[in-house]
């Protein structure tokens, strides 16, 4: 017999998450050996279910019905049977999922994590899995001490490049790509985009690329399947929401509400041992000041010190130099004078997973921050306040009952949002705060944001890789360069007539 044209069939899946309504109903689609097919469809559609279902991840109690055969190299494997298809994973089906920090093991070295999958199916020894480990991140841009630190103390755009070696190292025949690049800056978004089309050319790997991103699906993609409300279709379904217009107005001379003289930090992991220092800044010598009720953007390449700033503001890192909010000197604050002042100071991270606590439910997650700042006189009007600022959001009020890991990543964006505007802070960082949602929602998260600056008159200090959000929100920007800042002033000063080359390659593919 010969190898049959179909590497994945699914027929019929249908699932119900919570017992009433179905997250997937009736899907019904065949991959062949070796096509990319992109899978496209708007935030909670469903697109990551119907992912997880194929790996055997979906409790079999919440499949109502339908079949999942993957042909693999000993014949039909039944991925809705867990048992069945763990033989399959990792070997000849892996996954690159949404949110690389979630999905590393956070006990384990990064590199050792590839190792561990090199040993267990090359059947090969920890020392030349190691080699192999080694040279494969060097290959994707990291470096060799990436090997030796865990999850937590890589960037995101570093832990999405570990999470990308995991499912392909071993080339498997089918790799799924869950909203693989979304969180990533366009020049690692277009090496990984790079590595699958190698992949599928060289070593006739077949690809399901899911993704929110449109253009991007049409570049790899051979065919294009919609999902919209658990339902499949040929026609990449369209996104009808976009930006406000955005009025130009001259910058006043607003009070500034933060100043950042001179901070800077090392990475712990890298002691130099005799003087007990770290040996590795990540943020060098970092001065800038925020304006009332104005927008700062902070750009850069994954690893560039982002996030690590933000970090640093918010007293989250041990860090030498100066923060002052509002006239108050941060780094001088005892803990309990720091919790206060935290409500006027919210951040919005770039992982929602992360930011919620997996066993509780959401509704538990809203009325344990009211409840720490005072928001609120009882249960009752927080509920009220709550659901009222759900709507705003875009979420229905039933997912208060949901645990995170039963929403999608847009839905657990926009949960995390909608907490954060509760407490009616004063400055929010937004670190990436749309880059797991569609198009259409994050239009349409980014003019509630807009919005809600104005109606609260916020600060907002907003990270992001997409130079195109930024020369649309941000009335001025700061481009890190290795914890450094390489340029600085109005927005449209520095993005459209860039003076270092860094900054420069930044700005390529972005077209304003």
């Amino acid at each position: 017999m010969g190898v049959p044209r179909d590497l994945l069939v699914i027929s019929d899946l249908t699932v119900s998450l919570d017992g009433a309504k179905n997250v997937l109903e009736n899907v019904s689609f065949q991959l062949d050996h070796g096509e990319v097919v992109g899978l496209i469809g708007p935030s909670g559609s469903g697109k990551s279910v119907l992912s997880k279902c194929i790996l055997g991840l979906i409790p079999p109690q919440l499949i109502k019905g339908g079949v999942i055969n993957f042909h693999s190299a000993t014949g039909a494997i039944d991925m809705l049977q867990y048992k069945k298809a763990q033989h399959a994973l990792g070997k000849e089906i892996s996954m690159i999922f949404q949110e690389g920090k979630t999905a590393l093991n956070p006990v384990i070295k990064s590199g050792k994590q590839i190792a561990n999958i090199l040993m267990k199916h090359k059947k090969i020894g920890s020392a030349i899995a190691k080699e192999q480990a080694l040279s494969a991140m060097v290959e994707l841009g990291l470096a060799k001490s990436t090997y030796s630190k865990y999850p937590h103390q890589l960037s995101g755009g570093e832990a999405q490049r570990i999470m990308f070696l995991l499912a392909t190292i071993c080339e498997p025949k089918l790799v799924i790509a869950d909203e693989a690049t979304s969180s990533l800056d366009k020049t690692n978004e277009n090496l990984l985009v790079n590595r699958l089309k190698k992949l599928n050319n060289e070593k006739g790997t077949s690809i399901l690329f899911i993704s929110h991103d449109l253009e991007l699906v049409k570049h790899l993609a051979n065919r294009i399947v919609s999902i919209k409300n658990g339902r499949l279709s040929k026609e990449p379904s369209r996104n009808s929401q976009k930006l406000n217009s955005k009025e130009f107005r001259p910058l006043r001379g607003s009070e500034p509400i933060l100043e950042v003289s001179n901070i800077g930090c090392g990475i712990k992991s890298d002691y130099d041992l005799l003087n007990r220092k770290p040996t590795k800044k990540i943020i060098d010598n970092v001065s800038f000041v925020v304006d009332e009720r104005s927008i700062l953007g902070i750009v850069g390449n994954s690893g560039s010190g982002k996030t690590s700033l933000s970090r640093c503001i918010l007293q989250l890192f041990e860090h030498s130099g100066k923060s002052t909010f509002n006239g108050i000197h941060l780094e001088k604050l005892g803990k309990l004078s720091l919790q206060k002042i935290r409500k006027d100071i919210q951040i919005i991270f770039q992982d929602p997973f992360l930011s919620l606590n997996p066993k509780i439910r959401i509704k538990s997650a809203f009325l344990e921050a009211m409840k720490v700042y005072g928001i609120g006189e009882n249960t009752s009007e927080r509920i009220l306040q709550i659901t009222e600022m759900l709507n705003r959001t875009g979420i229905d009020a039933d997912k208060l009952e949901r645990f995170p890991h039963e929403l999608s990543g847009g839905e657990r964006q926009r949960i995390c949002i909608a907490r954060v505007m509760l407490l009616k802070p004063k400055l929010v960082i937004l670190d990436e705060p749309v880059s797991s949602l569609d198009a259409n929602a994050r239009a349409g998260v980014i003019n509630l944001l807009l919005d809600l600056k104005d109606q609260f008159e916020l600060t907002y200090l907003f990270i992001s890789h997409d130079l195109r959000l930024i020369n649309f929100v941000a009335d001025k920007v700061l481009v890190l360069e290795e914890g450094r800042i390489v340029e600085q002033g109005l927005t449209h000063e520095v993005l459209h007539n860039p003076k270092t080359d860094y900054t420069k390659s930044l700005m390529a593919g972005h077209n304003f």
